[in-house]
């Protein structure tokens, strides 16, 4: 099993323990793959193609995985996302928080497309907790056009 999603480029990536070598193009990512696409720091568009690939990700594992058939395993999966992840940060009152949204969620996208990934125009500024992603002015007139 994993996560069928289309990578804009070819990851080849290795300092210290970490490395990754991941073709370009339509793929089905295991967990272990996954983890280095969400990790890996050396993205040709930066941090916008990083943020991007990440929403295209969570859409992919949302509408392939959360699903009305694994609505009864959403615990066990949790923990095996946490455990893959090797995050201390994540915690179970985090999981509990969101559970009534992924409930909702499961239930509802019985044909698999019920979340979409968007890419907006903007930049990254600043780094660490500070930053922020910024918009253009003119986003109320474009944001009907990309949600399109």
């Amino acid at each position: 099993m994993g996560i069928v999603i289309r990578l804009d480029e070819d990851l080849n990536y290795s300092e210290g323990k970490f490395s990754v070598n991941i073709g370009g193009g339509l793929r089905t990512l295991t967990p272990p793959q996954v983890v280095k696409v969400l990790r890996y720091p050396a993205w040709h568009g930066g941090r916008k193609q990083r943020a991007d690939i990440q929403a295209q990700l969570a859409a992919a594992l949302i509408n392939q995985y959360l699903r009305p058939s694994r609505k009864d395993k959403a615990d066990k999966d949790f923990s095996f996302i946490v455990n893959l992840a090797a995050r201390k940060d994540l915690l179970v009152s985090h999981f509990a928080e969101a559970r009534d949204g992924l409930d909702f969620l499961s239930e509802n996208n019985k044909e698999g497309q019920i979340c979409k990934a968007v890419s907006l125009p903007g930049e990254y500024v600043g780094s660490g907790d500070a930053i922020r992603f910024y918009l253009p002015e003119d986003i109320k007139q474009t944001l009907p056009i990309l949600l399109q």
